[in-house]
């Protein structure tokens, strides 16, 4: 593609002025930039904010033709929710986290092996998705690994000292163990709804089963962090059921990579029930 065949529309006119010098691309300086590139493009490529997404619709919608093909690199936006607000049948959708998929699976590979590790990579992990969420503005997701980065610092510091400054072994859960999960749980789906409603992203049947998994993993990561065996039931469960989630929404490497986790769970509940087995031995 020359770079004369690449329209770019930009609200900030210094900007605007930056990118035609520096690049000697196609800039609108009319008030109606987009319906002045529209019908000349091919490939349309959304790389904008949510909130800012919001105010484009209007300009956008029912103006792509079929032989036009939309390409989205917003987070937050689904592919169905794009597909339904611009009145298409069809778009891409690519998501530039794959640093933070690898450190995500990273930890899970450390906490299968019971190593303590996986609570620094975690936090590690965390810390780059809360950054990146808070300039997508999705303060909504910034806010639930802001959870996750919490619970990572306990579960590093349970882990090592949380038994009187001794290593706390893996322990299965009893009543009152019970009965915390299960106001655990409730409390995360009615804190996660409100974050979706406070935000704006209730979308379809998907926001339901997004707030099932979170609310699952919320409580996985308490049990993890408690070293609890059950905990790995939990990460099984909203694992399998990630995996259709994330295929139906796009994104299919995100899929591919709870499959992953839910194998790497699955071998992390056995060699973990092993080593509770051989600890009631030594008792």
């Amino acid at each position: 593609m020359y770079k004369r065949q690449i329209y770019v529309v930009e609200s900030d006119i210094e900007r605007k002025k930056e990118l035609k010098n520096e690049f000697n691309i196609n800039i609108s300086n009319s008030d109606n930039q987009i319906n002045d590139f529209l019908s000349l493009s091919e490939i349309i490529i959304l790389c904008v904010k949510p909130q800012t997404f919001k105010l484009l619709q209007s300009d956008l919608n029912n103006k792509i033709s079929e032989k036009q093909t939309v390409l989205s690199i917003m987070a937050g936006i689904s592919t169905e929710k794009l597909c339904n607000s611009l009145n298409i049948a069809n778009s891409v959708r690519i998501m530039p986290n794959t640093p933070g998929q690898l450190g995500e699976g990273i930890s899970v590979w450390f906490s299968k092996n019971n190593n303590v590790s996986v609570y620094p990579t975690g936090i590690i992990n965390t810390s780059i998705f809360v950054y990146l969420l808070f300039k997508w503005s999705l303060l909504g997701d910034m806010i639930i690994n802001g959870y996750y980065f919490i619970m990572s610092i306990y579960g590093w510091f349970y882990w090592t000292m949380g038994n009187n400054k001794k290593s706390v072994p893996i322990s299965i859960m009893y009543n009152h163990d019970k009965k915390i999960i299960i106001i655990l749980f409730i409390s995360s789906a009615l804190f996660v709804s409100l974050v979706y409603t406070l935000f704006d992203k209730w979308d379809s049947l998907i926001s339901y089963i997004d707030i099932l998994t979170t609310s699952i993993f919320f409580s996985a990561m308490w049990l993890m962090a408690k070293r609890k065996l059950e905990s790995w039931n939990f990460w099984i469960i909203a694992n399998i059921i990630s995996v259709p989630l994330y295929f139906y929404k796009g994104l299919a490497f995100t899929s591919l990579q709870y499959f992953i986790f839910t194998l790497i769970a699955v071998a992390g509940y056995y060699k973990w029930k092993n080593i509770y087995n051989k600890q009631n031995l030594t008792v």
